[in-house]
């Protein structure tokens, strides 16, 4: 199952192949997409739930974490050992480093917060300020698509470190015909129900959008069912 598969049947259950028209003004993508960030919020854990990493470099503190919606923990990992870094609430961790980030003494990172990182306008030119550090823990552009955390101390090596991040992430959409994701592969009628749910909204059809949210709560039941009993076993085993 691919995404084009997708786009053809909720075009012919929703009677809208206008939207297959790439000059469209909304196309068929913008109601899979905003299905697929439905079914996540309704979905309590399972694969909503994803491990990111990345490499810290020297004197890094602030992270930047795409398509994160929650971040739950966080761990540094050496070459020969993983360990989970403290999480702190952000003015105590600012205010237990509250210089100039230059001047703290760098070290492996060992507490961890999440940062507000958006600036207003959201796009800012640190040199134009008299204290362009402030900017250290701000992304200047583009922080609409990422979240962030602070990390501290200031990261004492440009290759030792690889950082996990565990949270829950917003499902990928495809950016080919041909691309899938979990709620294409695993779930592709309850995807469709997702994004009819969604053309309907665009009708303002009050009455056809909860007809369709009564079958996606129907389904989505189900699926968090089997991750309760799943995480029960687990739990029982452990």
């Amino acid at each position: 199952m691919a995404l084009s598969d997708i786009r053809n049947k909720v075009m012919e259950l929703g009677g809208r192949f206008d939207l297959d028209d790439a000059e469209a003004y909304v196309g068929i993508d913008d109601f899979i997409r905003s299905g697929q960030k439905t079914l996540d919020k309704m979905l309590d854990r399972g694969k909503t739930v994803a491990r990111h990493f990345q490499n810290l470099a020297y004197q890094q503190l602030l992270l930047q974490v795409p398509e994160a919606r929650t971040i739950e923990r966080v761990v540094l990992i050496k070459s020969d050992q993983r360990y989970p870094i403290t999480k702190v609430d952000l003015e105590d961790l600012k205010n237990a480093y509250y210089e100039k980030h230059s001047l703290i003494t760098v070290g492996p990172p060992t507490y961890w917060s999440p940062v507000d990182i958006r600036p207003y306008p959201s796009v800012v030119d640190p040199t134009l300020y008299n204290q362009s550090w402030a900017f250290d823990d701000v992304v200047v552009e583009g922080s609409d698509e990422v979240n962030g955390i602070l990390l501290m101390p200031p990261c004492d090596s440009a290759s030792a470190y690889t950082i996990e991040v565990f949270g829950k992430f917003w499902t990928e959409m495809p950016t080919n015909p041909e691309g899938t994701s979990f709620w294409i592969s695993q779930h592709p009628t309850l995807l469709q129900y997702a994004a009819l749910y969604h053309l309907e909204i665009s009708y303002r059809n009050t009455e056809g959008a909860n007809d369709w949210m009564k079958a996606i709560k129907l389904e989505i039941e189900g699926l968090n069912m089997d991750i309760y009993e799943d995480e029960d076993i687990n739990q029982m085993e452990g």
